[in-house]
């Protein structure tokens, strides 16, 4: 949203991947989420911001969830099945201050506590790869990887409406391609 609206964000979507070095993505987390009543005067703005993404209708979807507190709390299991522990989530470092703001929204909404941390996706590859092979990749290489246009035409990597909809532009698909990566 602009800077002169109140709210920074429409909440969409989230997508989540269970990740293990030795076994890749094990399960996924999907969901297309209510964004509620958009902020007023601004109606024009989300319908061509997603008109130019994930194209997900911005009032009046029918796979929208609107039961935020069972959303939010299925996604604090998804992430972190074991009680006591933080849940931990990595993205793209371009992408943090947004999935902090929503995941914060969300929360709100459902009313159980915001209690995730989130980290940068590439300093984790740039460890594991120091680790790995014993010599550290540049940041700015990975960051190009992460965002390399030859992964949008991987198999099996956007939810099923995305695929369907024949649209590039899909939360799941993100997560999925950070773990081909």
């Amino acid at each position: 949203m602009p800077s002169l609206c109140e709210q920074r964000f429409v909440t969409c979507e989230i997508g989540c991947v269970r990740y293990s070095q030795w076994d890749g993505i094990m399960v996924t987390f999907h969901e297309f989420i209510d964004p509620g009543e958009l902020p007023r005067g601004f109606r024009d703005h989300c319908q061509l911001g997603s008109s130019s993404t994930h194209q997900i209708p911005v009032s009046g979807f029918e796979l929208a969830n609107g039961d935020y507190h069972n959303l939010f709390r299925n996604l604090c299991e998804f992430v972190c099945p074991a009680f006591g522990m933080v849940p931990t989530v990595y993205c793209k470092a371009n992408d943090a201050y947004r999935n902090k703001w929503c995941l914060q929204w969300l929360a709100t909404k459902s009313r159980i506590d915001n209690r995730f941390e989130i980290f940068d996706v590439e300093n984790l590859i740039v460890k594991l790869y120091g680790h790995k092979l014993g010599e550290d990749p540049s940041r700015a290489s990975v960051s190009r990887s992460l965002g390399a246009v030859y992964w949008d035409y991987a198999s099996n990597t956007r939810c099923k409406w995305h695929e369907e909809s024949d649209i590039w532009s899909c939360a799941l698909a993100s997560c999925r391609l950070i773990g081909i990566t």
